[in-house]
C-alpha cells in the first residue's frame, strides 16, 4: 500500500461509518447520550479499523491485531469479573 492510499484508506474510518456498522445511533454518541457500553464498542472499533489499516500498510504487523484482540478479551472478562464482585 502507498502513501496515498494509506490517507485515502484512513480517511474512510469515521465515527458515523464505524456506529452504523455497529448498529448504533451515531448522533447519540456525538451528543453524549449514549450508553458507557456503546462508546466503549465505538472506541474498540476505532482502534480496530487503525490497527488494520496499519496492518495493511506493514502486514508483518498482523500479529498486533490478533494480541490486541486478545488484550481487549481479556480486559472485558476481568471487568466483568470486577462488576460481579460489587
Amino acid at each position: 500500500m502507498n502513501d496515498y492510499q494509506f490517507i485515502k484508506e484512513f480517511t474512510n474510518i469515521t465515527v458515523a461509518s464505524i456506529c452504523k456498522k455497529l448498529g448504533i445511533r451515531s448522533c447519540n454518541v456525538f451528543n453524549g447520550q449514549t450508553t458507557d457500553e456503546n462508546y466503549r464498542k465505538v472506541k474498540k472499533e476505532i482502534i480496530r479499523e487503525l490497527l488494520i489499516l496499519m496492518i495493511q500498510n506493514k502486514p508483518e504487523d498482523m500479529v498486533t491485531l490478533a494480541l490486541y484482540d486478545e488484550v481487549i478479551m481479556k480486559l472485558e472478562k476481568e471487568n466483568k469479573m470486577l462488576k460481579e464482585m460489587i
